[in-house]
Order: C-alpha cells, then structure tokens, then sequence
C-alpha cells in the first residue's frame, strides 16, 4: 500500500475510535467481540466475526462497512471495493461519507484507477468539509501525476518504434474513463497512431469517441481533420468533404480549416463546379492574410491556393485575371517550388494573351527551374517552348523539346500535342513519311476523338502528300478531314486544299465545284476569302477553256 494510502487509513481508524467505543458497549457480544479483534489487529478473525453480524439488521450496515475496513488491512481491495459500492446504494446509511472515500481508496489499490478518480471526485464534491477532503485532494492529485506519467511512457514508447506498447498504454488511459484533458490527450494519440498504421476502423472510433465526449476540445477540429483523411482514405469522398464542410464552419480559426477549405476547392474544381471552388478559394486566402504567424504549411496552401485560383479562371478563359493573380503573388512568395508554379501561370497568361516574347522569354527560365519538381504541369513548360519554336519553323529545337518531353514525361496527357508539334517538325525537314507516322498516331490516340487536334492532324497529313506533289493522296487526306471531322474552320481549309489539287491537275470543274460547296456548306469560315479569290479564279479558266 502507497505511504498516502497507509497514513490516510490510520489517521480514519483514530478518527473512529469513538465509534468503536460505541460499537464495544453495545449489548452484541459478537459484534462486540469483531471490534475487539480488530482493535488487536487480529483483522482475519475481526473479518470472520463482522461477517457473521451481516443479518443483523441493528448492526448490518456497520458489520459490512467494518468487514471492508478488514479486507483492506488484509489487501484484499477488489472484495473490499464490492463491499463499499453496495454500502453507497444503501438506505439510512451513516457510513455513506466514509464508504465513498474508501471505496475510491479500494478502486484505486485493486487497479480501477478512472473508478478511483470518480469516487474521489463525489466525495470532495458533496462532502467537501469532511476531515477525509484534504487526503481525497491529495489521492487525485497522485492519479493526475500517475495518468501523466503513463501518457509519457505512451509517447515514449511510439517514438521509438514501439507501437502496440504505445497503443497498449493509450487504451489503458482511454478505458479509465474520466473525463479530462489528459484523457482528450490520450484519445487524439491513440487516434493519430492507428492511423499512421493505417487502422482506419480503431482510429476512425477514438476520433468518434473523442467528439463525442469532448466536443469543444482544442482537439476536435484536428479529430474532424483526422476522420476526413480516413474517409479519403477509404474511397468515402462525400462522407471527407462533409467532416471538412464541418471543420471550416464550426472551427473557422483553427490551425486544420485552411487544409480542409483548400481540399473542397480542389474537390469542386475537379468536379468542374467552379462556384463552391472559388468561395472556397477566396475565403481560404482572405483567412490566411489575417493570420499574423502562419506557419510553413498555411504558407504553403496560400500559394497552392493562388494557384487554384489561376487555374479556375483559366478554365473561363479569364487571362487577364490569371496575369493579375499570378503576377500579384509573385512578389509575396519568397524562391522555391511555390513561387515557379505560380510563375508559371504568369508565362501560361501571357502564352494564351499573344503576348509571345515574353512567354517565350518566362517559359525559357523556367526550364532551368523546374528542374527537379516532379509534378503533372511541368511538362507544359517543354511543350509551349516546341509551340512557340514552331511559330519561329524552329524545327531543330523543337524536336529536341518533344524527344525531351518523351524521355522525362512518359506518361504526358498531352502526348498527342507532342506527336502533332513532331509531325509538324519532321514535315518541316522534308521528312515526310515520318511525319505522317507522327501524324497517324494523333489520329489513333483515344485522346484526340472528336478534337480539333484530330482534324489538324489529318489536314497536315494532306499538306505532306502535296508538298510531294501525290495530289491524289493529298486530297484523299483532306477529304477525310471534310467527311469524318467537325471543325468548319478545317473542313474549310480541306476544302480549298482540294480545289488545289484538283487545279494543279488542270480539272478547273472540280475545282469550281469545291469551292462553291466550300463557300455553301462553311460561310463565314476562316479561308472564306481564299475561298471565294480561287473560286474566281477557276471560273476565268473555265470560261477561257470554252
């Protein structure tokens, strides 16, 4: 028995001793005998004795409160704790005070250390005058030091490596049940642990737990945070965004709302609901612009989130928004990662503005600085440096852009622009059956069906067979383009190829003929000039013929 435990008994036994005076007097010679054995320090035979007075209706209550009172002497606390809970039901119990602070003494010495804590607490709430208050402050002041000191040894053992004895230690403190911060504490490790170990269904109950019973915790938005992983985790993407939906209204200013704001942006912007993305993108840069000391990551979400931002008024085709967005933040990101994604939207801007040096100026730097960021954008930076070196008919660069493309972005989603830019280049080197290969694989990529790409692609197929004078070939490539793609503006184009080919033949009817479909069938399309000076044209020939 603990020396607290051991002075506090004793100093109970002389505050009782008038009692067992009382009890010695009466006319019970059993009864009185137990007290006498007792005083002897016989506590087994005390124990015998006080058992057999437990019909007794005039001394029961106290032969079952002095029967407790022996198995404590004897260490006998789980039999003792029976006694002492059964005593705090009783009716007309004079050992109600007593029983209650022994009962917390009796749980506390057999291993039940919560039931303990809560014995303790009744006690010194309804009975906080009592001689006994001082040595119940003290016993719970010994729990708090001995919960601790168990929380420690948990933290301990999972920084090294020691994990179910960390998890171990946390369930133990979990079961004790009481209700207190060091408890909150153990419930958000233990929650935490299991899912560093991937136990979603343990971590996913502590997390549960832990709201439950601590709903305005320091640590419920972190719990919330936690359950949304899971979720994402297990494939429950609505249940993630509903906790995150939670997190940022119930807990607007915690450390967690900017991560989970960022992630419903992106959620939503994915599912091209651009609305709920971008209030949740402004709320998510208002909020951390009002944070005085954010810390690495909130830093890092702001320049994620002005990156979204960008990306979701590129979608409308707002570059002037994307220039101003992007070129604002550039000042306030200091060199890295963060500040070269941002720039690069800067570059994308002015690529899609037609402002082409200094795109061609912004894409060139970030070559060197993308160097080493391994993420799905970075291969836009090659492609338009090959599409903007194929405006200049820089051949040579640009199939070092795309051979690079391939070696470093196997697995591009833009390939086919990278096999059309090729194409383009082989055409360009007088490499012609190479550049139709090119050409060819646009056209059976799964990628390009139905695309304006898909059509480009089969129009230069057209334009390699005419620059070898094939005009046969040629025009079966820019029919192909009229009959099978979508595009007015290319099937126009095709169309005035034809008229071409058929020219260069000399059947100036055919020509005709084209061209006048051409005009009927795409009025106002891009070549309609070209299209109407040629029709003129071969009518004068047609004319001069007959």
């Amino acid at each position: 028995m603990p020396k607290v435990l051991r002075h506090t008994f004793l100093t109970l036994v002389v505050g009782w001793t008038g009692s067992w005076s009382g009890l010695a007097c009466a006319d019970d010679s059993s009864f009185s005998l137990a007290a006498q054995r007792y005083r002897q320090g016989d506590f087994r035979e005390a124990a015998a004795l006080f058992a057999d007075c437990l019909v007794d209706d005039q001394h029961g209550t106290a032969a079952h409160f002095y029967l407790a009172e022996c198995q404590m002497q004897l260490g006998e606390y789980g039999a003792a704790r029976d006694i002492y809970r059964n005593l705090l039901g009783a009716s007309e119990n004079s050992f109600e005070a007593q029983a209650l602070f022994r009962a917390g003494e009796a749980a506390w010495l057999s291993g039940h250390v919560a039931e303990a804590q809560v014995a303790l607490q009744r006690f010194v709430r309804e009975h906080p005058h009592d001689r006994s208050a001082a040595y119940a402050f003290t016993y719970l002041g010994d729990l708090a030091i001995e919960v601790e000191k168990l929380l420690d040894e948990a933290a301990g053992l999972e920084r090294d490596g020691r994990f179910d004895g960390a998890l171990a230690a946390y369930h133990e403190l979990i079961d004790r049940g009481q209700a207190s911060s060091l408890r909150a504490e153990a419930l958000r490790r233990g929650a935490r642990l299991h899912q560093r170990l991937n136990q979603y269904p343990e971590a996913r109950r502590l997390f549960e737990q832990l709201l439950r019973e601590f709903p305005t915790s320091p640590h419920a938005a972190e719990s919330i945070a936690g359950l949304a992983s899971i979720h994402d985790s297990e494939g429950k993407t609505s249940k993630a965004r509903t906790r995150r939906r939670e997190l940022v209204a119930k807990f607007p200013q915690s450390a967690q709302a900017p991560e989970a704001a960022y992630w419903l942006a992106r959620a939503a912007a994915d599912e091209k609901d651009s609305a709920p993305a971008a209030q949740y993108v402004a709320w998510l840069l208002d909020e951390l612009e009002t944070r005085e000391s954010p810390t690495a990551r909130q830093r890092q979400l702001w320049a994620q989130a002005v990156c979204l931002q960008c990306q979701l008024a590129a979608a409308e085709k707002r570059w002037q928004v994307v220039e101003e967005t992007a070129a604002g933040a550039l000042e306030q990101l200091p060199q890295g990662t963060d500040q070269v994604r941002v720039e690069f939207w800067l570059a994308e801007a002015e690529f899609r503005t037609g402002r082409l040096d200094e795109a061609r100026s912004r894409f060139g730097q970030l070559e060197e600085r993308t160097v080493g960021i391994v993420e799905a954008w970075v291969a836009m930076v090659p492609l338009r440096r090959a599409q903007l070196a194929a405006r200049r008919q820089q051949w040579t660069e640009v199939l070092r852009l795309v051979e690079r493309i391939d070696r470093e972005h196997p697995y591009f989603p833009l390939q086919v622009e990278v096999d059309y830019l090729r194409g383009r280049a082989l055409a360009g080197r007088g490499e012609m059956i190479a550049a139709r290969e090119a050409y060819g694989r646009v056209l059976n990529s799964d990628a390009t069906d139905d695309s304006e790409t898909a059509a480009m692609a089969q129009w230069m197929i057209g334009e390699t067979f005419f620059h070898q004078r094939d005009y046969a070939q040629a025009r079966a490539a820019y029919l192909a383009v009229i009959e099978r793609q979508a595009f007015s503006d290319w099937q126009a184009r095709a169309a005035l190829q034809v008229g071409k080919c058929w020219e260069l033949e000399n059947r100036w009817d055919e020509a005709q003929a084209m061209y006048l479909q051409a005009l009927e069938r795409w009025p106002g399309a891009v070549p309609e000039p070209q299209l109407q000076a040629r029709l003129k044209w071969a009518e004068s020939r047609t004319n001069t013929r007959r």
